[in-house]
């Protein structure tokens, strides 16, 4: 069929791009369920719209991609439902990017020449992202992420959009938290020298810089590492911060913008130093973005021989941002998490409910479109500027971050995880 036939969906790129733009910069997350969508989808008998849904499902990280897949599928599954006689169900067309970049970028050349395809969810990671956001944005197609992540992907590019946690915004909450909730006296700062890491030490201390100069509070940096992990380097760095930590403590709080896998190793390393206080390792106390939440890394930790042996370790006092508390969430978290539990048998975290209201984003924005079939064409090139009403339960979003601290912070305790 051609390309530029009237009964293809490929305008509906532009409509959603409108649709979304002014509302989906509002949200940073959400994770209640959107109601009464279906009724407003104007879909006309034998049209089907199509999302794609790209990230992990198989490889190392095969979980997370299944965890994407279940959060999308809950709500276009409640749309699907809910359509009237006439209406059209959405279809999700899934692809595998194995969480490699060039496999990413492959995949998002796949969708965006299917202009059947309005739009796409994914993908999971910063590099996958990256590398699928120069895609999408040359053929013109929107992509949500559910994930946190490098401000930079959406910064620069109007075709890009995410519902999670940038990490300007996870450091600037964070050096509030420290300041003005935990009252912090002393911090060290230890980070990756990628766009992850620098851009979270960034927005700590330009936040750090603007509460001294407020006279709101003054926490000073007193130390700071940066390494490339992975480097030949790196270790000596690390060598050099483990010796420092051990040979004094007053009580410094230890701030890591590090990954995952940086964590996995670094954490451990800094509560077995070789000097004791009182016969017990020195309690200096960690904090970090969401990454250092994550319930592999809890996981691993639980792994380990001394973990083993005296429960908490390594994980207590270990602070994280958590995009999703269920212990202080309101009645839609709480409907969401019963609602995945009971279709999965498991509890939702951070990725499914990421993902959950990704997929919120878009179906909202087509609610909005009212398109009929023959201007799909032109609906898909005006995407993003589209306006919406949000039905979130967030409570956080830039003009209004993080009212209460504790729905934004979380122990990772294992006795504390899901």
């Amino acid at each position: 069929m051609d390309s530029n036939s009237t009964d293809r969906p490929a305008g509906l790129r532009k409509g959603l791009f409108g649709e979304i733009f002014a509302w989906a910069l509002l949200i940073v997350f959400v994770i209640g369920l959107l109601t009464s969508i279906a009724p407003r989808l104007f879909f006309s008998a034998g049209q089907t719209v199509r999302i794609g849904l790209v990230g992990p499902m198989s490889g190392p990280e095969a979980e997370l991609g299944r965890a994407m897949r279940a959060g999308v599928e809950l709500i276009v599954e409640r749309v699907n439902a809910s359509a009237g006689e006439g209406k059209k169900p959405i279809e999700i067309i899934v692809r595998d990017d194995r969480s490699n970049p060039e496999t990413a970028r492959q995949q998002a050349l796949d969708l965006a020449d299917n202009t059947d395809v309005v739009a796409v969810l994914g993908h999971l990671g910063d590099a996958t992202s990256e590398e699928a956001a120069l895609v999408y944005a040359e053929k013109g197609l929107v992509a949500v992420t559910g994930s946190g992540g490098i401000p930079d992907l959406t910064a620069n590019n109007k075709w890009a959009f995410r519902t999670g946690l940038t990490t300007s915004l996870q450091g600037t909450f964070l050096a509030h938290y420290m300041a003005r909730v935990l009252e912090v006296e002393d911090l060290i700062v230890i980070h990756e020298t990628d766009a992850f890491g620098l851009s979270l030490v960034d927005a700590l201390e330009n936040e750090l810089s603007f509460l001294k100069r407020s006279g709101i509070a003054d926490l000073p940096v007193k130390q700071k590492w940066g390494f490339n992990a992975g480097s030949p380097e790196s270790e000596e760095v690390i060598a050099e911060v483990i010796g420092h930590l051990s040979s004094k403590y007053t009580g410094e709080m230890v701030f890591l913008a590090v990954h995952e896998d940086t964590a996995e190793t670094l954490i451990p390393r800094i509560r077995d130093n070789p000097r004791l206080r009182f016969g017990n390792p020195i309690p200096y106390k960690i904090l970090g973005p969401e990454s250092l939440g994550k319930p592999s890394l809890i996981e691993a930790f639980s792994r380990l021989r001394r973990e083993v042996q005296t429960p908490g370790i390594y994980s207590e006092g270990v602070y994280a941002v958590a995009p999703f508390l269920e212990d202080v969430a309101n009645q839609r978290a709480q409907d969401f998490r019963r609602t995945y539990q009971s279709s999965y048998g498991r509890t939702p975290d951070a990725v499914a409910a990421g993902f959950r209201d990704a997929a919120a984003v878009v179906m909202e924005a087509l609610s909005r479109l009212q398109t009929a079939p023959v201007d799909l064409a032109a609906a898909r090139r005006g995407f993003p500027g589209s306006r919406a009403t949000s039905t979130s339960i967030s409570t956080a979003t830039p003009s209004n971050p993080f009212r209460s601290p504790s729905t934004a912070i979380a122990g990772s305790s294992p006795r504390r995880s899901n």
